[in-house]
């Protein structure tokens, strides 16, 4: 099975989506071990996200620099100073990866022009090794 192929980012990530950098700041950075070669890797990421307006940003799951997993929000509210407050998922199952050492980085990039795009404290990543049982 080959890894699904995911297009550069279609509203300019920064320079044309040559580099994992151009897909917005890192929140999470983490090295782990995998354990079985045959193994699936479940990676959930749960980011409390805030912006003193809108809500609008993707978010990008890289292992070892390759793009595994892309989500997005557009919550656009109705008022100036919105204060908008959402708690975005990212989830992969993730299978063909060898067994030993790997790093994982979620990077997000905001689209609202009228402030910061703010992932709070309490977010967390949690990647968990799916190993086969017995046959």
């Amino acid at each position: 099975m080959g890894l699904p192929t995911y297009p550069d980012d279609p509203t300019n990530p920064g320079n044309g989506g040559a580099t994992p950098a151009s897909y917005g700041t890192i929140v999470f950075d983490l090295n782990f071990t995998k354990l079985d070669a045959t193994s699936a890797l479940d990676f959930t990421c749960y980011m409390n996200c805030y912006n003193q307006d809108d809500l609008r940003f993707s978010a990008y799951l890289f292992i070892d620099e390759v793009i595994y997993q892309v989500g997005t929000v557009n919550a656009v509210f109705d008022s100036a100073n919105s204060k908008g407050q959402q708690t975005m998922t990212l989830a992969a199952i993730v299978e063909g990866i060898a067994a030993g050492t790997h790093n994982c980085r979620v990077r997000v990039k905001n689209r609202e022009t009228e402030g910061p795009l703010i992932v709070q404290g309490g977010s967390l990543i949690k990647i968990s090794e799916l190993r086969q049982g017995a046959r």
